[in-house]
């Protein structure tokens, strides 16, 4: 799980959420939860350019879905959202409190 937890309970809003994701997969998680409205991050993208007798690095953001980023990369660990705490132990629990 990543995100924030505010007083009333709400997840938060987080960044970074596609190499958490990724990392968390390496690591063997089956599910991993984010606060609602972000299944959707950014990634860096980069390629080198030749002009002349220069090289450069040109880099750009590219939104991604993170369920999406991590099956290309051959994980199946599922991306769910949570809107609060007690969602988020829902989830990871299989029970409610």
């Amino acid at each position: 799980m990543t995100g924030t937890i505010d007083p009333d309970g709400t997840l938060g809003q987080v960044g970074g959420i596609a190499a958490k994701a990724e990392a968390a997969a390496e690591k063997g998680a089956a599910i991993f939860i984010v606060p609602d409205g972000q299944t959707m991050d950014s990634i860096l993208q980069c390629e080198w350019r030749e002009i002349f007798s220069f090289r450069f690095r040109m880099c750009t953001y590219e939104p991604v879905n993170v369920q999406t980023y991590l099956q290309q990369r051959g994980f199946a660990t599922a991306v769910v959202e949570a809107t609060n705490i007690e969602e988020a132990f829902d989830l990871m629990t299989n029970s409610t409190i």
